[in-house]
């Protein structure tokens, strides 16, 4: 395998990886943007905004207010 051939197969890695990550960015665009319709439908047991931080505030302890 000479350069030019390696070179060739690195950047069709890298066309690979650019397609995967973008893919990615549009699922969790749209994850996130389902995520936001849910919380702002009453319907939707435990996904209002004061659950969600009510969870931030268990999971890190340095989110709690002081006092």
């Amino acid at each position: 395998m000479d350069h030019q051939d390696k070179a060739d197969e690195l950047e069709g890695q890298a066309d690979d990886m650019q397609r995967a990550s973008e893919k990615l960015e549009k699922n969790i665009s749209e994850t996130r943007d389902d995520w936001r319709r849910k919380q702002a439908d009453p319907a939707v047991a435990g996904a209002d905004e004061t659950d969600d931080d009510q969870l931030d505030r268990e999971r890190r302890p340095e989110a709690q207010p002081p006092g």
